[in-house]
């Protein structure tokens, strides 16, 4: 059994003490006592999903975890992630939880029939539904997906087999007649390319017979406007001198707090939109040995970043953030102002700091910090009195910002990526626990 299978097996603990009635669906479902090999799908009462937030963000803290994410997906879908700290690394448990089964607005299966005859399995202790209806509940999805495989397929016939009543009447609630008897003879004779070969139409029946309602539309539109106004990305810039390990700090930490989203990005120093190349593309090989701008020229350049930088936030940023990336900015905008010489910048110190304010910042700061000689060892070309002067540079602006974090950077690089992920992670739970209420 691994670690994410006893989380599991404690929160849903919880959920029969609380008496929230559940039940696991998905082909992985039998499995998960012993293994979590990706997301977990519950199925819960609507009345029990009204209140599921403020349940989870207790449970986790009563088993000393952290609910870091909350993304609703669906009108009665939410996608949660739980966090914790466990042998010195931080394990993930995300949880699907639905009641009624509604996709693109459409009801399919209401949260009761689910969860009427649900069975307990004496081996895991887990619930599941009656076999009939998971055939059902994953009949309907494959089908509104389009495509089905042969693992997927096999299960179907799993629960065909176990199935105790006769299927075809609930068939026949989303096709006619001839359409449900041809499911039933497919799956009865195991005809996987039969199957497939009817998806289209029956997927054009199944659409035509479950018609959005308003009140669905309405609940999609009021869903997808939370989403713009309440992004469930982050977005973290990097910032310190050179030497700090900006690089090998951001190269572990983007794969470790990947199972906290759906995705991750990475950019260097700007959005650059329209660009194409390798995301941490550098100016030049030696950027501190480079002549300055003219400070037309500078002024120039500063007004193609800062357009760049506002026009790259609204087509590149926030619609990352809305599909809940963690986006990771090796260096920003504040650079500019510290290591003026890096970007060959000529211009007026003052313009800097008076564009400053039109730029979108990021929700968190980091500044990766050691002592003067240690940066010097690791980055020898830089002189020492350029890095010790950049060292208090990007400490002052970074302790100076709302959301800045300064990272001692002279620690083993384990210690500086932990130090980093914990301030994401608590920032998460924080705002997790503020929109709940």
């Amino acid at each position: 059994m691994d670690v994410e299978s006893k989380k599991l097996i404690e929160i849903l603990d919880v959920f029969d003490a609380k008496d929230i009635a559940y039940v696991l669906v998905g082909e992985d479902a039998q499995a998960l006592a012993d293994q979590v090999q990706s997301d977990v799908d519950i199925v819960v009462r609507s009345s029990d999903l009204s209140n599921l937030h403020s349940n989870l963000l207790k449970i986790s803290s009563f088993l000393g975890a952290q609910l870091v994410q909350v993304l609703q997906h669906e009108a009665c879908a939410f996608y949660y992630v739980v966090s914790w700290r466990e042998n010195d690394r931080e394990l993930y448990l995300r949880l699907d939880v639905c009641s009624d089964y509604v996709r693109n607005a459409r009801r399919f299966l209401t949260a009761d029939e689910m969860l009427a005859g649900r069975r307990k399995d004496v081996a895991t202790g887990f619930y599941f539904p009656a076999p009939e209806k998971n055939l059902l509940y994953y009949l309907l999805k494959k089908i509104d997906k389009g495509a089905i495989n042969d693992e997927q397929f096999a299960y179907l016939l799993k629960n065909l087999a176990a199935s105790e009543s006769d299927v075809l009447p609930e068939l026949r609630r989303f096709w006619a007649e001839d359409q449900s008897k041809q499911i039933f003879q497919c799956l009865d004779h195991k005809d996987r390319s039969g199957f497939q070969a009817m998806i289209p139409m029956l997927q054009q029946s199944l659409r035509a017979q479950c018609r959005p309602s308003i009140k669905s539309r309405a609940q999609d539109v009021a869903r997808m406007c939370k989403r713009i106004l309440q992004p469930t990305g982050v977005w973290v810039a990097v910032l310190g001198p050179d030497g700090c390990g900006k690089s090998s700090v951001i190269d572990l930490l983007l794969p470790r707090l990947e199972p906290a989203f759906r995705r991750t990005g990475l950019m260097h120093f700007r959005p650059k939109v329209g660009y194409r190349g390798p995301a941490d593309q550098s100016h030049a090989a030696d950027p501190h040995n480079q002549p300055d701008r003219s400070v037309a020229g500078s002024i120039l350049k500063l007004g193609y970043y800062t357009a760049d930088y506002i026009i790259g936030y609204f087509l590149k940023v926030l619609p990352a953030r809305i599909r809940s990336t963690f986006i990771v900015f090796d260096r920003y905008y504040d650079d500019l102002l510290v290591d003026r010489k890096r970007y060959c910048y000529g211009g007026p110190v003052w313009l800097l700091k008076a564009v400053r304010p039109f730029i979108s910042k990021p929700d968190l700061v980091f500044c990766l910090d050691a002592p003067a000689e240690v940066l010097r060892s690791r980055k020898q070309e830089v002189p020492f009195e350029v890095t010790a002067r950049q060292r208090t540079a990007y400490r002052e602006l970074v302790s100076k910002l709302r959301n800045g974090h300064v990272i001692d950077a002279s620690q083993p690089l384990e210690k500086v990526v932990h130090d980093v992920e914990s301030v994401v992670l608590d920032f998460m739970e924080r705002r997790t626990a503020k929109r709940m209420h």
